[in-house]
């Protein structure tokens, strides 16, 4: 898995997942870009801001 901090928004997810063809993209807490292994369902991000 990847994760990429900065501060990311849903244009830039929606990149991700034309990019990252076959993995999961998810946006955390903290603005960061997780780039998850394929599967089905949404991924559950890393970063929660607990």
């Amino acid at each position: 898995m990847l994760i990429f901090t900065g501060h990311f928004d849903e244009h830039d997810l929606a990149t991700a997942r034309r990019t990252c063809s076959g993995r999961r993209p998810v946006l955390n807490a903290d603005g960061g870009l997780e780039i998850h292994p394929g599967g089905a369902g949404e991924p559950t991000p890393l970063v929660t801001g607990l």
